[in-house]
């Protein structure tokens, strides 16, 4: 943990802090540096504490940026600047000068709260909390305006293990931020002491946020929570963002929403010998199937930017559920450790954007890994069979590696899942290594997708690349493109139910297979009119095996397949395709499927019977390997010349006579 040295770094440059360590503007501006990026605030200057403006615009143009608008870094460094602007001039109080000790003994609880509420009742302000240890039996309750202040992870609060706690403080925080805006944790190391609790004095959050807007968690460290396995397995969250239309049963905080709060540079640790289900949660109703513009409350803003996340968070290590959790977004995180999903979007979460972070090592969480009903994703955005499905969330520019687990054996285990969610975007994500190139692969498409894209992908050193469930249905809209994938098995392939099939388009993508696999394959039956177009692969058994009835395969190239570049499989159009030093032949068919129709395409091996080949010249090939039947039309024809060539006799070009006289 870098916190506690960085924190002094940073401190040398800096006027040294009076023993009551109050700090002007201009200090607690440069501790504060630039904020990360978050949702720009819409609501700054509203006196009211949770009744902010809805962002409806584009997540994926806030990530990036549009022409002549402020970036998202700018924007959230006026959200903070704005909140400090709101604590200029108020009044700094130290928890010591309240009776907190920080000695890792006395219960500091009453101390830290009285400070806390010294700086309340003075209209808001800092509450400075020195090196030391400061053992807590209850949740602290932070107020408006209140920003509590330590010197990095030499400022540790910790939570007793065996007293205080338990039902008392049920589904509640070391720390609440319930019912606020403007609040600020920072510089702090936060310890739920989970390997010495007992389940008397069960924990529930680390950090609550309930029906508060534009708060601000930075670096802080968030260390030991949930509880041995001896004991159960608590689901945690340390932190935890909850957002309720209605009472629910087992989520903290009470009626309302949270919006924009920023949380950057924290650092979430499973250590010790406790175990827990989550690093973070954010949470909506899920349980009635309400539209989406009809909640009331919404979970929506927030930015969890340059988080730094290790051990096994063995459920998922940041969830975002529920239909009224939207516009939120992870970015530049790091992810390092097991689970069943580091990233994950639930129970009809929408437009939530997942960009430039780095998920490394882990694989299968242990406790689940003979458990065949868990499946590992690094990233899932997924709905439900109940009826939430998901829309519009982003995966971009992620980077994953190594998720290997030697005892994996699900076959559908993936870097990147998608199912029961519509319009969604996978693209710019670099994957290598997937379970060891044994299990799985790099993208799984599941039951229930409409309208995905999944573009410029880079996927290596996987059993499979792109890949669906033979069980999946109604998925349609499926759009690869421009994808760079070398797997073992099949770079793509394609296998779903009746009741989808839709809308699939095949481009630009480069692909190798390294066995003897095909590269590209589609089953039979299942497409309705893909297009395959622009595409290369490189080596199996057959490179394409196109199928889909009416489709279209356009400007194709075939590298290298030890039997056939190509297999059609249904009626369909090949326009334009070229096949390179196939072992057998260029292309061949089912027996059971009816001739292709071949226009202008390049075949260099020797061609299994199929119906004439197509092309169009001023005159017959003199190269290239050509076989009986096969046809150049003339491209300048004229009174007395011919129609075109058609070729007697197969061979390298064969044999070629002229047909059809043209009158004079």
């Amino acid at each position: 943990m870098n916190g506690g040295a960085d924190y002094r770094q940073s401190q040398q440059s800096e006027q040294k802090q009076t023993d009551s360590m109050k700090m002007n503007r201009r200090t607690l501006l440069a501790s504060l540096g630039i904020a990360g990026i978050a949702l720009g605030s819409r609501a700054l200057g509203a006196p009211g504490l949770v009744q902010a403006t809805p962002l409806h615009e584009s997540v994926t143009g806030s990530v990036y940026g549009r022409g002549g608008s402020k970036s998202c870094c700018e924007e959230v460094q006026e959200q903070i600047a704005s909140i400090i602007n709101r604590l200029d001039h108020r009044c700094a109080e130290n928890v010591r000068e309240h009776g907190a000790q920080g000695d890792g003994t006395a219960d500091d609880t009453a101390g830290i709260q009285a400070a806390i509420d010294a700086v309340s009742a003075k209209g808001g302000g800092i509450v400075c909390v020195p090196s030391g240890t400061y053992m807590i039996s209850a949740p602290l309750v932070i107020a408006p305006r209140v920003m509590l202040h330590g010197e990095g992870d030499a400022s540790v609060i910790k939570a007793f293990g065996t007293s205080g706690w338990g039902n008392a403080y049920l589904y509640r925080g070391m720390i609440d931020l319930v019912g606020v805006q403007y609040a600020v944790l920072k510089d702090l190391c936060l310890h739920q002491n989970g390997s010495a609790r007992l389940p008397a004095y069960h924990l529930s959050y680390g950090v609550l946020v309930n029906a508060s807007s534009d708060c601000v968690i930075d670096n802080v460290t968030f260390l030991d929570p949930g509880l041995n396995d001896e004991y159960g397995q608590p689901s945690g969250p340390q932190l935890a963002l909850i957002a309720k239309d209605e009472e629910k049963s087992g989520w903290g905080g009470g009626i309302g929403g949270c919006y924009r709060v920023s949380v950057r540079k924290c650092r979430f640790i499973r250590s010790g010998t406790a175990s827990v289900d989550f690093a973070i949660r954010v949470l909506s109703n899920w349980e009635k199937l309400i539209p989406t513009d009809e909640f009331v409350h919404y979970n929506e803003g927030h930015t969890f930017i340059d988080c730094y996340f290790k051990g096994e968070f063995a459920w998922n290590t940041l969830e975002f559920a529920g239909g009224a959790t939207r516009y939120n977004k992870v970015t530049h995180c790091l992810f390092d450790g097991q689970t069943l999903t580091h990233i994950d979007f639930d129970k009809g979460a929408n437009n939530n954007v997942a960009a430039f972070n780095t998920i490394y090592s882990g694989g299968k969480a242990d406790r689940y890994i003979g458990d065949v009903t868990k499946r590992a994703h690094a990233i899932d955005d997924h709905g439900t069979v109940a009826g939430y499905m998901n829309y519009g969330n982003t995966i971009a520019y992620n980077s994953i590696n190594h998720l290997n687990n030697d005892k994996a054996i699900d076959n559908y285990e993936s870097a990147i899942s998608a199912s029961f969610t519509r319009q969604s975007l996978i693209v710019g994500n670099t994957i290598n290594g997937v379970n060891k190139q044994r299990v799985g692969g790099g993208i799984f498409i599941s039951k229930n997708v409409d309208g995905i894209t999944i573009e410029n992908n880079r996927i290596r050193n996987v059993r499979k690349g792109i890949f669906t469930d033979a069980n999946s249905n109604n998925t349609n809209g499926v759009r690869i493109h421009n994808n760079e994938i070398e797997a073992v098995e099949q770079a793509i392939i394609v296998s779903l139910l009746s009741g989808g099939g839709k809308g699939f388009t095949f481009t630009g993508n480069k692909l190798k297979t390294t066995s003897a696999q095909t590269c590209l394959h589609v089953a039979a039956g299942i497409l309705e009119s893909p297009v395959y177009a622009f595409n290369t692969a490189e080596g199996g058994t057959i490179a394409f095996v196109l199928s889909g009835q009416h489709a279209v395969a356009i400007g194709n190239v075939a590298r290298n397949a030890s039997q056939y570049s190509y297999q059609v499989r249904e009626k369909m159009t090949l326009i334009g395709n070229v096949s390179l030093n196939p072992g057998i032949g260029d292309i061949t068919k089912l027996s059971s499927s009816p001739q292709p129709a071949l226009i202008g395409n390049t075949f260099t091996g020797a061609s299994a019977a199929m119906a004439p080949a197509l092309v169009y010249g001023t005159a017959a090939p003199v190269d290239g390997v050509w076989k009986q039947g096969d046809i150049a039309y003339n491209t300048n024809p004229a009174p007395g010349a011919n129609v075109g060539w058609i070729c007697t006799t197969g061979g390298t070009p064969g044999t070629w006579k002229s047909f059809g006289a043209i009158d004079l």
